[in-house]
């Protein structure tokens, strides 16, 4: 898990010193997923000793993206950017070595680039110690020196130090809370691209924290966190739209928007939208629709998609009748303990649809419902009971 999260942090815009016209437009490429140009800008860069050139080529080969995923190409490249002084590089390729000796030259490494970059006015490297006092990434965890070095990635106009900069503030639990300062570098954050900072000055327009309440403006903020790629602020507004307690009420607006947010990869708002077009809540019922994004989420492993999709299948609905499908989705969701799953999967086994008929079974899935609080299930346990099971 700590390599992935070490190969995420390496897909972002990533500039670097020197050539960061084509480090630039490599990652402009692949951004909008034209990986074999990103991968010919960041070839050039490398071979040009820019250190973030074959940190960014690293990435591709970690994922695969434009070229063939090789781990070996992926540190050799990582190897090269720290040796051509990338401080980025050297942290990352240290996440890769098991001698704690070698980790050790390769962290100080890091720090010595990065510093060297940070005083030279990259904000990106001062953004980078920033992330390393802050998470103790094989240093000491310094709070203070995180705050320093995120304080002079904002000040340099990256957007994501001003972002999360305003975090420390907003939640004060590592320095004293400043709600007031939170807005003012979310708004910081916002401005410069930060899709998270919109969003986070969202919440705090929508809430009257550290602000007066505006709700209009959290809507916008939202709005445009979504156009950005956040997946929350996309459900934010979509809530907004369908709840209609805010703004005006709009179901159409709010599918659209639960959509954008499910599409992000955002499990909950695949579950709206699918419970939307079941019900025809608002909008034209389709239930082929509604099985569609209860699969979505139940494939990303939300319970209540599974459930959903179950009922679909046990009644036919927007998909073929198929009670063998039903009862391994009833099966799924009552393994995580949500008690009508279990309940239902209980009727499967007492009539033995989907599954050989057993009702000492049946009784078992009806105990563990009503142990879940399910009321249905304490009912159907309390019949097989008196039944002698």
């Amino acid at each position: 898990m700590k390599k992935l999260v070490v190969i995420l942090c390496m897909l972002g815009v990533l500039f670097g010193e020197g050539e960061k016209s084509l480090v630039e437009r490599g990652a402009e490429a692949f951004e909008k997923r034209d990986y074999e140009t990103a991968i010919r800008f960041w070839k050039q860069a490398c071979d040009k000793k820019n250190g973030a050139g074959c940190r960014n080529l690293a990435s591709a080969y970690f994922v695969g993206a434009g070229v063939e995923q090789d781990f070996k190409k992926a540190r050799e490249n990582l190897s090269k950017a720290c040796d051509f002084g990338d401080g980025e590089g050297c942290e990352i390729f240290s996440n890769f070595i098991d001698d704690r000796k070698e980790v050790e030259q390769y962290i100080n490494k890091a720090m010595k680039f990065s510093k060297k970059a940070c005083d030279k006015k990259d904000a990106r490297a001062c953004f980078h110690l920033g992330v390393m006092y802050d998470e103790g990434r094989n240093i000491k965890k310094d709070i203070s020196k995180a705050v320093e070095f995120y304080t002079q990635s904002c000040e340099l106009g990256y957007a994501f130090g001003c972002n999360i900069l305003g975090n420390l503030y907003d939640k004060g639990e590592e320095i004293a809370e400043d709600r007031a300062k939170a807005v003012e570098l979310y708004q910081k954050a916002c401005s410069g691209g930060s899709a998270s900072g919109c969003r986070n000055l969202g919440v705090l327009y929508a809430s009257g924290n550290g602000v007066k309440q505006d709700i209009l403006k959290a809507s916008e903020l939202f709005d445009k966190s979504c156009n950005l790629g956040t997946d929350m602020a996309c459900f934010y507004i979509a809530n907004f739209y369908y709840e209609g307690e805010k703004i005006k009420q709009d179901k159409s607006r709010a599918v659209e928007f639960y959509q954008r947010a499910c599409d992000k990869g955002n499990s909950s708002a695949c579950v709206k939208v699918g419970y939307i077009y079941d019900t025809g809540d608002g909008i034209k019922q389709d239930k082929f629709k509604a099985v569609e994004f209860y699969t979505m989420a139940c494939d990303d492993g939300v319970i209540i998609g599974c459930y959903n999709l179950g009922n679909k299948y046990m009644n036919g609905e927007g998909v073929k009748q198929d009670s063998f499908k039903a009862v391994e989705l009833y099966k799924i969701a009552c393994d995580i303990d949500y008690g009508m799953a279990c309940n239902n999967l209980g009727v499967m086994y007492e009539n033995g649809r989907g599954i050989k008929q057993d009702k000492y079974k049946a009784k078992t899935l009806f105990g563990k419902a009503c142990d879940l609080k399910n009321e249905l299930g304490c009912k159907n346990y309390a019949r097989l009971n008196e039944a002698g099971y």
